[in-house]
């Protein structure tokens, strides 16, 4: 249950083994961890991780939700390397398969950064010092949004339209301010890398 809760949620190891029974309300699937480097943080537990921690023997008894409380870390480390050392898995650290991969999965579905700093309790700049080769894709899809509207309200639509229209006021001072003149007639340019033109 607690590696899946890793796996899936994304949080530090020690937020997790902090955590007493009484912490998780089981008609909400709220899991509270408490003051945070972000503040006060509510979790809302995944159903099918929820499923696993309910079906946990004897958990509502337990001193700690996890039977480990947060000075336990090298231990869990420990035992889980242990663990895949005897099932002939590569081992990889609590951070690398939980909150490191939850972040990176994000970042690569195309969320924004503010998003995945909220899911995991960072700062959007902690997500952006730490995983900026991730976060450059996303503001390389923007750039080439708004530099294909532009593209659009100059040539009069999308790639392949045989339309004629005039451009869009503006546009021919904003390309007589580059040096170029303005088209004035049906033209055809190429999409922007990794996006397609909108109308």
């Amino acid at each position: 249950a607690f590696v899946m809760m890793m796996a899936m949620h994304g949080r530090r190891t020690r937020e997790f083994l902090g955590r007493k029974p009484y912490h998780l309300d089981v008609t909400t699937g709220i899991l509270d961890l408490g003051m945070t480097k972000t503040g006060v943080r509510q979790l809302e537990v995944h159903p099918g991780a929820l499923k696993l921690l309910l079906a946990m023997p004897g958990w509502q008894d337990r001193e700690w939700l996890f039977n480990a409380g947060p000075a336990s870390a090298n231990s869990f480390r420990r035992d889980l390397k242990a663990a895949c050392a005897r099932a002939g898995l590569e081992w990889y650290t609590p951070h690398s398969f939980g909150r490191h991969t939850s972040v990176t999965r994000m970042l690569r579905a195309g969320y924004s950064v503010a998003y995945v700093a909220d899911a995991h309790g960072m700062t959007p700049e902690m997500v952006t010092r730490r995983y900026g080769h991730l976060t450059k894709r996303e503001t390389t899809a923007a750039l080439h949004s708004v530099g294909g509207a532009l593209l659009n309200s100059v040539t009069g639509g999308n790639v392949g339209e045989a339309r004629v229209v005039p451009p869009a006021p503006g546009a021919i001072t904003a390309l007589g301010s580059l040096g170029k003149p303005a088209p004035t007639r049906r033209t055809e340019c190429l999409p922007s890398e990794g996006s397609t033109l909108s109308s």
